[in-house]
């Protein structure tokens, strides 16, 4: 079982109006070495 699985089974409880799908649901990681080296660990730089 993936983190979105995950996720959905739990979000899906709570969708009363059946609004959610599985397909719109990815979660993503990333490294902390790709943070370090590629945006020097300073976050706004990450998300911006």
């Amino acid at each position: 079982m993936t983190w979105a699985d995950a996720y959905f089974e739990i979000a899906k409880r709570h969708d009363e109006f059946g609004y959610l799908s599985r397909a719109e649901i990815a979660i993503r990681a990333d490294s902390r070495g790709n943070f370090e080296a590629n945006y020097s660990g300073n976050w706004y730089c990450y998300f911006k």
